[in-house]
Order: C-alpha cells, then structure tokens, then sequence
C-alpha cells in the first residue's frame, strides 16, 4: 500500500470516528439533535468520499476494477455504509434526524465504519497487493455481482443499526412506534434489492463459469440464508401484530448472518473448496 491510500486510509477511518462522536452528541442532545445530525452527515460525505478516494488510486493502479481481495470488499462495504447512511437521511426524512433512535443507528454506522477501516489496515495487509485473477473472475458478470452483494452489506448494515435502535428499551421513548418502524423499512429497502440483485447476477456467473446456476458452495448457502431473513422482515410486515418491536429483532439476527457469511465462512474448513474464498 502505497503512502497516500495510508494516509486518505487512516483519515477516513479518524473522520467516520468524529462522525460517530457527533451523532453520539445528537443522541444525548434533544435541542441540538437537528442541527448536529446535519455536522453527522456532513462528516459522512467527507468519509465517504476518502474512502472512495482509496479505492479510486486502488483502481487506477490495477488498470482494473478491484473486487477480489478482501480488503477491497472492506472498502466496498464501507462505502456501501457511507452511501447507505446518507441515503437513509434522505428517505427516512425529518425522524431520522430528530428522533434520538436516529442519531444513535447513524452513531452505530460510523462506528461500524471507523472500525472496519481500522481492522483493515491492521489485519488484512495480506490483501494490499493486486491479486492474480484467472478467466473466470474476469466475466462482467462477477463485475456485477461482487459489488452489488458487498455493497448491499453496507446498505443493510445501516438497516441493522435502525433495528437496534429499535430494540435498546431506553431509545423507545422518541417519537411513536409505528413511525420509526417505518424509517426501519426505509433503511431495509435500500439494501434489500442490492442483496437479492447480487445473489441473481451470482447465479448467472455462476452458469457462464462453471455450467451450474448454483452449487451450494458455503458462501452461496449461507448468503442464501441472509436473504431467507431479511425476507422473513419483509413478510412480518404485513402481520400487525409482528411489526416493530419482532420484526426488528429479526434484522438484528439478518446482521449476525451477514456478518458469518462474510467474515466467518472463510474460516471454516468447508472453504477450503470454495469458489468464494477472496484469495
């Protein structure tokens, strides 16, 4: 890693860290808590587009989109978090900003970010290098389906963190019920048709590279079951009596799930003979 993506790296990771103490602020401050959410997303943009700027001197090094170690996946999620928040802001609308549940989801974002800058730059130094990649990651489909996935993991992230503002009993009193419940679905449906658009575009990759639609490798399996979950919120929704406060436990157990399939499959022997496995 060359001196300037460390240093855009290390910045990005100090500004979602700011950020994060920002929409903190926002949670405890009812009377500043409009004006201070706007510095959160402000500093969000600033964070963003650091990161961006990584993956941008990334891109133009390789001469090619880079999508296959998982440090890069680090810095797609995370832009997927960034892009995810302020899109959330923008859907969610005035709750979001001057409920206390939204300053506290925004503050478990950039959190989630700034550690996951930091994790990467101190964990993953295997991954900096550019990676061979044989014919069958160079389809334009694998160039679909692998940012549209992990990006859709950040996206969801952002979902999670309005669940757990959701279910923590001392962020119940602002605003109604029925109205955060609403901001929890914005949240979920920016990430959603990202996850099941990835999931599609894998399927076809899958048969132009291997002649099979689905093989059940690990990854697929249990990005499979993700999708299961965040479904299953989807449905609770019709049901009145599981909307809320059941429905937002089950997108808290959708991010367990991503974070097993993306961070944890690797570990297990079965990935010894997965196609999934970044290097």
């Amino acid at each position: 890693m060359d001196s300037l993506q460390r240093e855009l790296h290390l910045a990005a990771a100090m500004a979602f860290g700011v950020t994060m103490l920002v929409f903190i602020a926002a949670t405890l401050r009812a009377q500043s808590r409009k004006a201070l959410s706007g510095i959160g997303l402000l500093g969000t943009f600033v964070s963003l587009g650091l990161v961006a700027g990584v993956f941008g001197i990334r891109w133009a090094d390789q001469a090619v989109f880079p999508l296959q170690s998982r440090y890069e996946t680090f810095l797609m999620v995370l832009m997927g978090v960034g892009f995810g928040m302020l899109l959330f802001a923008a859907t969610a609308g005035l709750p979001a900003l001057t409920d206390a549940r939204g300053g506290f989801s925004n503050a478990v974002c950039a959190a989630g970010a700034g550690l996951g800058l930091l994790f990467g730059l101190l964990a993953l130094r295997e991954d900096f290098e550019p990676l061979y990649r044989p014919p069958a990651l160079k389809s334009i489909w694998m160039t679909i389906h692998v940012p549209c996935l992990i990006i859709s993991y950040g996206f969801l992230y952002v979902g999670v963190a309005a669940a757990l503002a959701t279910v923590v009993p001392f962020l119940r009193g602002g605003g109604t019920a029925a109205q955060w419940d609403e901001v929890l679905h914005h949240a979920m449906s920016i990430g959603f048709p990202f996850l099941t658009a990835g999931l599609l575009m894998g399927c076809i990759w899958g048969q132009e590279a291997w002649a099979t639609y689905w093989g059940w490798d690990i990854k697929e399996t249990w990005a499979f079951i993700t999708w299961v979950v965040f479904l299953v919120y989807f449905h609770m929704r019709f049901v009145p009596g599981l909307r809320g406060l059941a429905s937002g436990w089950v997108v808290v157990v959708g991010g367990v799930s991503i974070g097993l399939t993306w961070l944890c499959m690797h570990l297990l022997p079965e990935s010894l003979s997965s196609l999934h496995v970044y290097n």
